[in-house]
């Protein structure tokens, strides 16, 4: 009984979600970030938890969690999809409130940035990049000793005591530096911009793109993997269609190669793929915010908002915020409270993410996800306004179909703040240098003639 009422009423979630995305498409011919967010949550939290359900009570999950999941009974299916509804109906508020506080002028507002500028910006991404990674592999005996660690360091048990680790996430900016330069080619031959020679933004392309993709796979991270090439391919979809259906029909086409994507990078850098077949591998990658929501709701230990009040220090090196603060992530809690021990700890290798519901559910229950909501459709809006001014149609283009993935996406999954701004460093930090060109510049033409 219960997998057929989770499967039924995910489909009813789903589609209500399509319905307010349908809407606001026939309204505002585009998909905007909300559009995005509302479709992945309807997708993850709607679908997907009936599929998770269904794979569970037929045997075809992972069994380690297996009996958590079984703990959803009828009434907790019904508690977790209202949750969501009041999860989805917040967002959609808080991106109007936010929209709401926004001046008009800002609207139209345009960055004051020159394109010689943008491209200066992805050449200094790169060379920062290239630069604080090598000082942090150095610690490893280089880039290629870096390789041989990265297991150990991804799972907190590495032996290496390594002085530039706070280094690491700046080996990020390498992606930037990748959509810059991606997006400044797109601009030269669609804007008719001839300031830059097309071999030296070719040159800086390829040097950014080959070292990412060492970046990458030395995390090993598979969406970071599947992030970095389905931004590329997103961008494409986006800046090549003239009518909203084209554009559906192309969505659908991404969304189908990003699946085909999850399989090869699993394989490449897991390998589960090769033992484990296509029901068991989605349902065992979709299983974690479910068992986090379930766990969450039986223990009933608050945090108060504590994880919002702190992402603005997660942007600082770990070891300030982690060992000198004492502050403990989201996701270090949940992993507590379900494995019995943290990452790095009691043979624990893995860290259980908190998804933006379960965030919620940990501040204050259904009031936490009411506030979270809240507070993220106002932000989801504000980047909305931020990327929309930067006045060339590529680079735009890519860092919008970057953050849709990385922000819009994968936050309905992987809603832990700290994790939001780790994976988004190098848009936080580009956007900051971009800042810092833009005063400099207007500083520059400002001042008097000598």
């Amino acid at each position: 009984m219960e997998k057929f009422i989770a499967i039924f009423g995910g489909l009813i979630f789903a589609c209500l979600n399509i319905c307010v995305v349908f809407i606001r498409i026939v309204i505002k011919k585009k998909l905007q970030l909300l559009d995005w967010f509302l479709l992945s949550l309807g997708l993850f939290n709607g679908i997907g938890f009936g599929f998770v359900l269904w794979a569970t009570h037929v045997g075809r999950n992972y069994a380690k969690f297996s009996y958590w999941l079984l703990q959803y009974d009828v009434q907790m299916i019904f508690i977790y999809l209202l949750s969501n509804i009041v999860l989805g109906s917040s967002v959609y508020i808080g991106w109007h409130l936010s929209i709401a506080n926004s001046s008009k002028k800002s609207l139209k507002l345009k960055m004051n940035i020159e394109y010689k500028e943008i491209v200066s910006i992805a050449w200094i991404s790169f060379f920062i990049g290239f630069v604080c990674y090598w000082l942090y592999a150095r610690a490893y005996g280089g880039f290629s000793g870096a390789l041989l660690y990265s297991r150990a360091v991804r799972a907190g048990i590495s032996s290496v005591d390594n002085p530039y680790s706070f280094l690491r996430p700046f080996g990020n900016l390498s992606y930037f530096a990748s959509y810059t330069f991606f997006g400044a080619i797109i601009d030269r031959n669609k804007m008719d911009i001839k300031t830059t020679k097309k071999s030296l933004l070719l040159i800086g392309f390829c040097f950014s793109f080959v070292f990412s993709i060492y970046v990458l796979y030395e995390k090993l991270g598979r969406f970071s993997f599947i992030t970095f090439f389905a931004t590329f391919g997103l961008a494409y979809v986006i800046l090549n269609y003239d009518v909203i259906g084209k554009f559906v029909i192309r969505c659908v086409i991404f969304f189908v190669s990003v699946f085909c994507l999850l399989l090869v990078s699993d394989s490449l850098l897991r390998g589960s793929s090769s033992r484990l077949n296509l029901i068991e591998l989605l349902a065992k990658e979709l299983t974690f915010p479910f068992v986090g929501y379930i766990n969450q709701i039986l223990k009933g230990n608050y945090r108060w908002f504590s994880d919002i009040i702190f992402t603005p220090l997660f942007i600082l090196p770990q070891r300030f915020w982690g060992r000198i603060l004492n502050i403990e992530t989201a996701s270090s809690y949940n992993t507590f409270i379900i494995e019995g021990s943290r990452k790095g700890q009691g043979g624990v290798t893995g860290e259980l993410p908190v998804d933006l519901l379960t965030l919620g559910q940990m501040q204050a229950s259904i009031f936490g996800v009411l506030f979270v909501g809240l507070i993220f459709g106002y932000i989801l809006w504000r980047v909305e306004l931020k990327v929309n001014q930067i006045p060339f149609i590529g680079v735009r283009a890519v860092i919008y179909s970057n953050v849709i993935i990385n922000i819009a996406a994968r936050t309905v999954l992987y809603g832990d703040p700290e994790h939001i701004v780790v994976r988004n460093f190098e848009l936080i930090i580009g956007f900051i240098l971009i800042s810092l060109f833009r005063r400099i510049s207007l500083k520059s033409k400002k001042a008097p003639f000598t």
